[in-house]
């Protein structure tokens, strides 16, 4: 639960264990991936910065770095190209 929401906390630019915390307060979105749990701010930065750097800093990347969004629509897949993967 807590690298879910670490890594979307990331992809809305909010970085701070306090805000993560607020954000899971106050944050519809953040509160549905949380599981209606509250974490504190000290739980986050623990978790974020000793048992699990590495592994959020890989994931993290590869979620960013995915290049190609399919969408399958019937028979057919449509390939649709990811506006910010490239660092635009």
């Amino acid at each position: 639960m807590l690298a879910k929401i670490i890594i979307y906390a990331c992809t809305q630019r909010i970085y701070f264990s306090r805000q993560i915390a607020k954000a899971v307060r106050q944050n519809i979105m953040s509160m549905w991936i949380a599981g209606r749990q509250r974490p504190d701010f000290r739980t986050i930065n623990r978790v974020n910065s000793e048992r699990m750097k590495t592994a959020l800093e890989t994931v993290f990347t590869a979620v960013l770095q995915f290049p190609v969004v399919y969408v399958c629509l019937g028979e057919g897949c449509l390939e649709a190209e990811c506006q910010g993967s490239r660092g635009n």
